[in-house]
């Protein structure tokens, strides 16, 4: 009787023959050529132009680990205030949507949503 696992795995495998090659020639896979929109893509992400949406420059917005804290209490935030906003007990004010919006005009509304909902 098998003690244990690699002993009983060998037991069950003691009749098992390996398949003889089939002397196939394997192609390796060609990459196929970019298509139009992802070269427009990667020209997009590589653009060096200087774009003056805040939303868009990395270095200004901090990056966060998996199990960093997203919502945090800022200094001078009321404590019922800041726990109703946690909660969603204030309504909506204004909407964006941005369904069916390519990313860089997205950028741009939701540029243009944040300075109106500050002013």
């Amino acid at each position: 009787m098998a003690t244990n696992d690699d002993d009983l795995f060998r037991q069950e495998m003691a009749d098992v023959t390996p398949i003889k090659p089939d002397n196939r020639a394997t192609q390796p896979r060609s990459k196929r050529p970019n298509s139009l929109r992802e070269q427009l893509r990667r020209a997009a992400a590589m653009d060096d132009r200087q774009d003056r949406n805040p939303l868009t420059v990395p270095e200004q917005v901090p990056r966060i680990g998996p199990t960093d804290i997203v919502g945090v209490k800022k200094n001078g935030v009321q404590e019922g205030v800041y726990r109703k906003l946690r909660l969603g007990k204030y309504d909506a004010q204004d909407l964006l949507d941005l369904h069916r919006v390519r990313l860089m005009d997205a950028r741009d509304r939701m540029q243009t949503f944040l300075m109106k909902a500050h002013e």
